[in-house]
């Protein structure tokens, strides 16, 4: 930009001298006519000056843009990486506790089936009734486990 103002006020200048030499050199009819001459190119090196300026401007301002843009991506990124550490552990804390209930269900059966030896209706009743409720937990499970792996 101030390489460009130095070309504008650079040219001001010549252009000036050269309308004053005119000016010494032209009669007083043609004085008129050198300064109209002189005041329209002056008035068209500021409208190619503005319009220098207007494009250096649009210029910086797309630069700019692209800059942000990509410090966006750059940001979508990085929340992205972190998302799927998240979904990671998610998953990880979703098997455990799998396993777990598991566990849990397993001793559960044993202790039923020690306290109730002597009725084996009841502990079939009962074995079929933890059976249901795992798998239903079970399926929970899956189903959220579903929802955040899409």
């Amino acid at each position: 930009m101030k390489i460009a103002y130095h070309e504008l006020k650079s040219q001001i200048n010549s252009g000036l001298l050269e309308g004053s030499r005119r000016n010494g050199v032209e009669s007083e009819s043609s004085d008129g006519n050198t300064r109209r001459e002189q005041s329209y190119q002056i008035g068209k090196l500021e409208e190619e000056s503005y319009a220098t300026r207007a494009a250096i401007a649009g210029k910086e301002l797309m630069e700019k843009q692209q800059t942000n843009f990509l410090q966006l991506v750059r940001l979508l990124r990085q929340i992205e990486i972190h998302v799927n550490c998240r979904q990671d552990d998610i998953f990880g804390t979703l098997d455990s506790h799998r396993v777990s209930l598991n566990k849990f269900f397993q001793k559960s059966v044993s202790h039923i089936s020690a306290l109730h030896s002597q009725n084996h209706d009841i502990f079939l009743i009962t074995l079929r009734l933890l059976k249901e409720i795992f798998n239903n937990v079970n399926a929970i499970l899956g189903s959220v486990e579903a929802v955040w792996r899409t």
